[in-house]
Formats: structure tokens, C-alpha cells, sequence
């Protein structure tokens, strides 16, 4: 479900749809934000481990 169908949810009162769908969005763009976030630290893990290995 897209926000447009959030909306026509909404303007048709169908407030459970639009409950539920909202919150299948947000724990997808939760998810997506994690994910990025895990290999973003994790690159920066492994960029410092080899910087420091390689000043020894």
C-alpha cells in the first residue's frame, strides 16, 4: 500500500487499514534506516581495523 492509499483510507473512514498500513511503512523505512546504518558502521569497522593494522 502507497500513501495515496493511506489517504483514501482515511477520507473513506477506514481508519484500520490506514492504521495498519501506516505502520507497515514505518517499520519498513525503520528497517531500511537499520540496515543502512549496520553497513555504514560496519565499513567503517573494517576501514579502521586495516588502518590500524597497517600502522603497526
Amino acid at each position: 500500500m502507497s500513501t495515496e492509499d493511506i489517504i483514501n483510507a482515511l477520507r473513506n473512514d477506514n481508519l484500520d487499514a490506514a492504521r495498519s498500513e501506516t505502520q507497515n511503512i514505518l517499520y519498513q523505512k525503520t528497517g531500511e534506516y537499520v540496515q543502512n546504518k549496520k553497513n555504514e558502521i560496519s565499513a567503517n569497522i573494517t576501514k579502521t581495523d586495516i588502518s590500524a593494522t597497517d600502522e603497526e
